[in-house]
């Protein structure tokens, strides 16, 4: 029994590792930009949040939460002209492609969504 129990606490330990390992290139690649704008509208539980993303593969990581929808539900508007749904698409509701000036004029209707193009536009386009 002790041996299954030492093995068991060996395998917690490479299982936590590797998920920590995971974290830090999953922030490495939040960190990406390919030079155009993701704007994602979460909808979950009554409340809508924005959030920017510079790169395809962030955005993939919120649709692997969400694959199923019944958490959430969200809506992805890029200036990317050759973006590609995410693979896992059960909890997206809508895709749009959009100019940069679109995505402007779009965050003026919605506060938090201007938030969200804002942070983007200060770093710079």
């Amino acid at each position: 029994m002790e041996k299954v129990i030492e093995n068991y606490e060996k395998a917690k330990e490479r299982v936590n590792a590797a998920k920590e390992e995971l974290w830090k290139a999953e922030e490495e690649i939040e960190k990406l930009d390919d030079g155009y704008i993701y704007v994602v509208c979460l909808l979950r539980y009554g409340s809508a949040s924005w959030y920017t993303y510079t790169n395809p593969l962030s955005v993939q990581f919120l649709a692997n939460d969400y694959y199923d929808g019944e958490d959430g539900l969200f809506h992805l508007y890029t200036n990317n002209p050759n973006a590609k749904p995410p693979e896992e698409q059960g909890s997206l509701r809508d895709f749009k492609i959009m100019t940069s000036e679109e995505l402007k004029d779009m965050a003026k209707e919605e506060v938090s969504m201007g938030r969200a193009v804002a942070n983007w536009v200060s770093k710079g386009m």
